[in-house]
This record gives structure tokens, sequence and C-alpha cells, in this order.
């Protein structure tokens, strides 16, 4: 896996920055209280393509999607507002892609697969020791 260029980070944390500030205040009218969080920002070496990962604040599953949609149909009028915001300190602006950052529920699903495991207590490791010795 390459490591991404000093360039490449600059440029992904320009466009999280300035995604988050447009999610947060400039975007009231087009998604009204819904809080959206940029999570994170991938970028292509050739700067052409960035994948911005959003959380939006519900648990359910179905509601991410509809909002990820819903992101998705105003890509233009977001394309727009970054544009406006940051349109001179890059040649050329990326194209953005929208997906849902799913780590809050991959790790949901470890911390549920951590919790059902059946772990011996330390009593009975004692146990078993004194047991040992015995033999």
């Amino acid at each position: 896996m390459k490591t991404e260029s000093v360039r490449q980070k600059r440029v992904a944390g320009i466009l999280q920055n300035e995604l988050g500030i447009i999610f947060q205040q400039d975007a009231k009218n087009l998604f009204g209280n819904l809080f959206i969080t940029v999570t994170q920002v991938k970028i292509t070496p050739d700067l052409r393509d960035a994948r911005v990962y959003l959380s939006f604040f519900t648990q359910n599953a179905q509601e991410k999607e509809e909002y990820l949609f819903q992101v998705e149909e105003r890509h233009a009028q977001i394309k727009r507002l970054l544009v406006r915001k940051i349109g001179k300190q890059l040649r050329a602006m990326p194209q953005l892609t929208f997906l849902l950052d799913e780590v809050d529920e991959e790790a949901e699903k470890m911390d549920k697969l951590l919790d059902s495991l059946d772990i011996p207590s330390e009593e009975s490791d004692d146990n078993l020791e004194e047991n040992y010795k015995k033999l």
C-alpha cells in the first residue's frame, strides 16, 4: 500500500476542513438541521478524484443511506460552494465521491463479538493451576 504524498495530504486536509464547514454552516438550507461530519478524505495521487467519507448523527442504517442519497443529489451545489471557497488554491477541483463512513458500525460489531466471547475468570485459572500441581 502506497503512502500518501505531502501534497495529497495537504489537499485532502483542505477538502476535509472546507467540506466540514460547508456541511455545518453554508448548507443549512440544503440539509436543514441534519448533522453531517466529514470524517476522512482520501485523494488519488493525480489529485483528480477524492473519496469523502461522511458520518451522520443517526443509528438507523436506512436513514444513513437516505441522507447519503440527499448529499449525492446536491453534489453540484456542494461542489459549487467548495469551488467558491478553495477554487484559487487548486489547479483543478477533484471529482468528489461521497461514501458512508462505517468505522463506527464496524467497531460496534467488534465490541459485540468480544462481549459474546466466553472468557474464563482468573479464579478458574487459579483452580486449573492448583489441579495441575496436584497431578
